[in-house]
């Protein structure tokens, strides 16, 4: 915070203050005391204050881990005091960036991200809606995907039980089986304690579809290094 501080007064000092669009954000979530791998996890890791109420954190693509607060200044540029639900996440912060610099003739013709500009500057209340993406191997077994659309979020399982992060650790008692899918509305349920998949099916195969669509452009645009072993980010239960 001090640095935070310091950085904001050096701006007012040299007069950039009202020229200077700061963001102040994180990369992930509260701590996660997963690596912890004691029969306390569920307590740690789904209830942590910390992190408001939100399951799981850091490593993790529950909300917990996924879902962070950012803060964005520009006096006379940006209105003070607003607060926006607008969802967006860092493939976005590129293009935001270029548009705000008046750079966008420079981003490459496909990329992931939209620019937010015009929601900060109170021009428009939120964007179209768009499905948002994660990916990785992370705390538990196995290859995660995670597609967003509006309120509705799909969490896919690979059918891999490849281990990251809990190889050495006991395998803590909530974690999901291979194969899994988990559907929340986060609108009613931001803290994913429903899994609403099996009563939406119409929902969890638009979802899927789209999950597929990334994995197809992913592949298309990726070249690997050496020789892949079990490539499950591929396989479809």
């Amino acid at each position: 915070d001090k640095n935070v501080g310091t950085i904001l007064d050096c701006l007012r000092e040299q007069g950039l203050e009202r020229n200077t669009v700061v963001f102040f954000t994180s990369d992930n979530g509260g701590i996660n005391w997963g690596n912890l791998g004691t029969d306390d996890y569920r307590k740690l890791c789904d209830e942590q204050p910390i992190n408001g109420g939100l399951r799981r954190g850091k490593s993790s693509l529950y909300e917990g881990g996924i879902r962070v607060p950012m803060i964005v200044s520009c006096p006379g540029t940006i209105p003070q005091g607003v607060v926006s639900d607008q969802p967006w996440y860092f493939p976005d912060a590129m293009a935001t960036f270029a548009d705000i610099a008046g750079a966008e003739q420079f981003l490459l013709k496909q990329h992931d991200g939209r620019s937010v500009w015009p929601v900060l500057q109170g021009n428009r209340e939120r964007l179209d809606p768009r499905p948002l993406y994660w990916n990785g191997y992370l705390h538990g077994p196995g290859f995660r995907q995670v597609v967003r659309l509006g309120p509705w979020k799909l969490m896919r399982f690979s059918a891999l039980g490849r281990s990251y992060g809990l190889a050495t650790a006991k395998q803590p008692k909530d974690c999901p089986p291979p194969a899994h899918l988990e559907l929340y509305n986060l609108d009613k349920d931001p803290g994913e304690r429903n899994n609403v998949a099996r009563r939406n099916p119409r929902i969890v195969a638009e979802l899927k579809e789209r999950m597929q669509a990334f994995d197809a452009e992913l592949t298309r645009n990726t070249r690997p290094v050496g020789k892949v072993k079990n490539p499950d980010y591929l396989v479809q239960e």
